[in-house]
Formats: C-alpha cells, sequence, structure tokens
C-alpha cells in the first residue's frame, strides 16, 4: 500500500477510478531513474537520497506519482545510524553534563563536548557525530533490493488498488481454477466472506474493512494483502464498493486486470508471509487437541463443503477410521455475514459438523442452529469435543460390531490379527476386536489380539519345552522366528511363569506352571 494523502484518483459517473501507471516509455523512464537514485545513494545519508527525490518532483508534473514510486522503494531499503556510540546515549551524557554548567557561547559548547568526550574516552568529532547519527536525514542507507522498472510500476498499480481498498465496504470477483486456494488465504487473512458456486465459477464476496466494527485497521491491512494473490489467478470481474470522503454515498470500482499485475516475488508488502492459523483461538485449540492423545486426526482447513450451491471450508476436520467430524469457528461478523453463515450451516445439517461460537458474540441465531453448538470465551473448551468425538466413534464401533457378527469372518494362515481382519473388511480395529472377543474359530486360539492356529502353537510349546536351562531371553527369541509379536502374552497361555532376577531379560527363567 502507500499513504492515503499519495493516493490518485478520479471520480466520474458514480465510479472512482485509480490513475495507474502508464508502462509507456516517459514513466518507464522515470521509475528507472528514481530507482538509480536509490542504487548510487548506498552507503550515503538519506539526506542526499531525498534532494535526488526532489528533483524528480520538481520535475514531474504529479508529484505523487513520485512519492508513491519512492515510497515503495524505500520500503525495499534498510537505513541505519552510522555512528559506533549509541546516539541517545550520547546525547544523555551531553544533557546530563549541560544541566551542571551553563552553557551560552562557542567556547563553553567546545568545552562542554570535549569533557564529555574525554569521559566516554572518545573523539570529539565521533561524539558530535553519534549525536544526530540517528535522525532520518542522516541515517545511512546501508542496503536496497532492486528491480526493473516494469515491476516497480506494477507493484505501485497494486499498491495504488490497495490503498483505494482500504475505503471498501465490499469486494466481489469471479474465479474457478484455484478457487480453493483462494478461500484458504481468506480464512488465514481472517477475513469475512461468501463463497456461492455457479457452474465451473464461484461468485466469492468479501466484507470490506468499512463493514468490520472492530479491529478495522488490522483487518484493512489483511484485506489489501489479498489483492496481490487475486491478481495471480484466473480472478476476473473483480469489482468493490468505496466509500466517499462524505460516507454519505458510496462509488463503484473495477480494478483493471491489464494494469493490476502482482508478482508475488517482487511485491513490496509481504504477501508471501504465511501463518499456520487464521486465530489464536485456532492455534490454542489445535496445540492442546493434538497432544490429548485422542487417537483423531486433526486436519487444518480441509476441503471446502458445497450444498446448494454454498461454499463453506471448515476450520477443522476431525478423522478416524472412516469418520469425518468438521469444526467450524464462528468468531466477529457481521449482521449479513452471519445471516449467510447459519444459512449455509443449515444447508450442510446432513453432514457431521460441530459449531463453536464466541459467547461474547453469541446471538439467538446461533442457538437455533440445528447442528451441535459448543460456546466458548477465550479458548474453545475440549472436554465438551472429545465427548462428542467419543459418541460419534463409539457410534461406528457399535456399527461394525454388528456388521462383523453378520459376516461370518473365516480365518486363513497361521497368525491373524484383529487389524488384518479390520483391514480387510474396511472395518474399525476396535470393533473388530470387541466384535470377536466372544466368538471362537475352529483351529485358533486368541490370545491377545491375535488369533494362532493350534498347530503353530503345539509346535511352539514343544520347541520352547526343549530350550536348555529355560532361559527367558532364549524363549523370546524362538517366539519371535514363528512372527508373533506379543511374546509375554504366548508364554502365559503355554503355562509358562517369568522367574525374574533384575531386568536383564538374559537373567530371566521360564518356568512350567
Amino acid at each position: 500500500m502507500i499513504p492515503a494523502n499519495l493516493l490518485r484518483t478520479k471520480i466520474a459517473r458514480g465510479k472512482i477510478l485509480p490513475h495507474y501507471a502508464e508502462l509507456d516509455q516517459d514513466t518507464i523512464s522515470l521509475a528507472g531513474n528514481i530507482i538509480a537514485a536509490f542504487e548510487s545513494n548506498n552507503g550515503k545519508p538519506r539526506k542526499q537520497l531525498d534532494e535526488k527525490i526532489s528533483v524528480f518532483e520538481a520535475q514531474e508534473l504529479d508529484y505523487k506519482l513520485v512519492r508513491g514510486l519512492s515510497t515503495l522503494l524505500e520500503r525495499r531499503s534498510i537505513f541505519k545510524a552510522d555512528s559506533s556510540i549509541d546516539p541517545r546515549a550520547a546525547r544523555m551524557a551531553l544533557f546530563k553534563e549541560a544541566s551542571r554548567a551553563k552553557v551560552i557561547t562557542i567556547e563553553e559548547r567546545e568545552r562542554l563536548i570535549h569533557g564529555v568526550a574525554d569521559k566516554m574516552a572518545i573523539s570529539t568529532e565521533s561524539l558530535e557525530k553519534a549525536i544526530f547519527s540517528d535522525i532520518q536525514d542522516e541515517l545511512i542507507l546501508k542496503s536496497f533490493k532492486s528491480l526493473s522498472p516494469q515491476s516497480l510500476l506494477h507493484n505501485y498499480n497494486v499498491a495504488l488498488t490497495q490503498t483505494l481498498l482500504l475505503k471498501s465496504l465490499r469486494l466481489e470477483f469471479k474465479v474457478s481454477a484455484n478457487w480453493k486456494s483462494i478461500i484458504r488465504e481468506m480464512k488465514l487473512l481472517g477475513l469475512v466472506y461468501t463463497v456461492e458456486q455457479n457452474d465451473t465459477d464461484y461468485l466469492i464476496s468479501i466484507g470490506g474493512p468499512l463493514s468490520i466494527s472492530k479491529m478495522a485497521d488490522r483487518y484493512g491491512n489483511s484485506f489489501s494483502k489479498l489483492l496481490p494473490q487475486i491478481m495471480k489467478s484466473d480472478a476476473r470481474q473483480i469489482k468493490a464498493e468505496v466509500l466517499a470522503r462524505t460516507k454519505s454515498k458510496t462509488y463503484s470500482f473495477e480494478v483493471d486486470s491489464d494494469k493490476v499485475r502482482a508478482d508475488l516475488d517482487e511485491t513490496d508488502d509481504d504477501v508471501t508471509q504465511r501463518v499456520s492459523y487464521d486465530s489464536t483461538v485456532k492455534s490454542r485449540f489445535a496445540r492442546i487437541f493434538n497432544s490429548c492423545g485422542s487417537g483423531w486426526n486433526l486436519t487444518i482447513d480441509p476441503e471446502p463443503l458445497v450444498a446448494d450451491g454454498r461454499v463453506l471450508v471448515p476450520d477443522f476436520c476431525f478423522e478416524k477410521y472412516d469418520i469425518n467430524i468438521f469444526l467450524e469457528i464462528v468468531g466477529f461478523w457481521t449482521e449479513e455475514y452471519l445471516n449467510d453463515k447459519m444459512s449455509k450451516l443449515d444447508s450442510l445439517a446432513d453432514i457431521d459438523m460441530l459449531v463453536a461460537v464466541n459467547q461474547d458474540l453469541a446471538c439467538s441465531k446461533t442457538r437455533n442452529l440445528k447442528l451441535p453448538v459448543i460456546y466458548y470465551v477465550k479458548d474453545i473448551p475440549l472436554k465438551p469435543i472429545l465427548h462428542l468425538l467419543t459418541k460419534r466413534e463409539e457410534a461406528v464401533i457399535e456399527r461394525d460390531t454388528d456388521l462383523v457378527r453378520a459376516l461370518g469372518i473365516r480365518l486363513s494362515g497361521d497368525v491373524v490379527s484383529t487389524e488384518d481382519i479390520a483391514q480387510k473388511y474396511n472395518l474399525s480395529s476396535q470393533a473388530v476386536s470387541r466384535a470377536t472377543s466372544g466368538l471362537s474359530f475352529d483351529g485358533y486360539s486368541r490370545i491377545g489380539e491375535y488369533y494362532i492356529a493350534e498347530t503353530l502353537l503345539r509346535t511352539l510349546r514343544e520347541r520352547i519345552d526343549g530350550l536348555k536351562d529355560g532361559i527367558l531371553s532364549d524363549a523370546l527369541m524362538l517366539i519371535d522366528s514363528f512372527g508373533l509379536k506379543n511374546p509375554y502374552q504366548i508364554l502365559d497361555s503355554l503355562s509358562y511363569t517369568v522367574l525374574w532376577d533384575g531386568l536383564d531379560t538374559a537373567r530371566g527363567r521360564i518356568k512350567k506352571v
């Protein structure tokens, strides 16, 4: 963005038209000269750079263009004080000493500076230089990230549009190919939006900064960061409503895609910054949930859900077995946004979804939802969510348990685990374990979560009986050679007990009970 006082626009027939920088020979030459001024000022005071820019401002009819271009280049520059001495400390030492003595003449000033310099063990020249080294005019240009004149002009047109959109009430555009990535970007930036599907197109409408009653500055900054992402997509018909200065009327505004083209590698605003979550509420919940060991896999911003032409990207998806349960967080909102959100959620009533609503922002609309609603104040409570997830999991296990019992499962092979059965029939392992716990299969014994063929157990028993001295480690190696993973349960089933002598298995023995 650029400062609002550098915004170049005109009004015509109810429309606000930004005065974009043309990519003609004269404008490209101007941009190149300004870039060259920055490049040639490396290692020099800022005041020299400002003098060079002032020359261009005097020559150019529209100084706002020169000032806007130089503002963008300043953001690609690093200015630092050229002093090994802390300027503030130097000034404090002088002020402290001056408060004790009367300083009127030049001679008295020189004596004061000389005395302070001696105390600080530096030269008077170094002290005088340090005093003013952090003043803006004296800052030194230490580095400058250059770019081509064409890229600077493209960035200027993007920045001009971003600044104009800070005064907007709404932004709308159509997109098709990469709509999912744009939706995720909007969620990461915490924007209030709606999405409607129309054949292969998606109409996205975003509430502008001036439509949000709280956090307008932060929201506006996030709003403007989205623009380069939109311009790099296949978005079209990008329109906005912009509030007039008098705030008594609005102007329509349509982005000129030919003039506004973003290159994310070279745009000045740091639009490439990414965050893991679009709110601290989400990040805290994800951290706490992932550490509770529930066995559920948590996915952030899963695939969008579409119902009745409306699109919703839930904040989270809980996954386990073939269960997908979604969680949508309702934070700050506008009346229009909430109405759309509630209607959208109701249209998704057939999808397994939970809704977390900020208690301070709750209203009757959220209480009338057909979906389970969890209210929170600061953090989303974990207990009620785990309770609901457990209920869903238990229902699936019960369903699968009945299915296992009806399947008439037959076993084959020497060793069959309940996990093997679950994978074969695409069922939950808990359901198979529960359903088969009371079942017996001819020729097999159930040991833990394994069914082991009786013939294999007899062979194993004979081999263990033949072990010399009953050394535990030998028995464990023998059981492992049969491909069995639960040696102590097998020893117990074969009527062996373990005699321990410390914790070392090499010193342990087995004994027939």
